[in-house]
């Protein structure tokens, strides 16, 4: 398995993370939503596991985009 270059410089700036991390926490909040009374008046737990699904999506999808603003995204 060979990583990105500077790997440890950019995975912030990677879309694909971004949106892994919030599939990752609408996944968590659709758990919890009994424990947070705030949120269950406007979301269901069916919105965020449908936010989780759309961001996973996403974080696959976004994985074979080329970034531009990345060092080599450009090439």
């Amino acid at each position: 398995m060979k990583l990105i270059d500077d790997a440890h410089l950019v995975w912030h700036r990677l879309w694909s993370v971004r949106f892994a991390i919030l599939a990752a926490l609408f996944g968590l909040a659709a758990q919890l939503q009994d424990n947070l009374p705030l949120i269950q008046s406007f979301v269901t737990p069916k919105e965020f596991a449908a936010l989780s699904i759309l961001c996973g999506v996403a974080s696959a999808l976004s994985r074979v985009v080329k970034q531009a603003s990345l060092p080599g995204g450009s090439q």
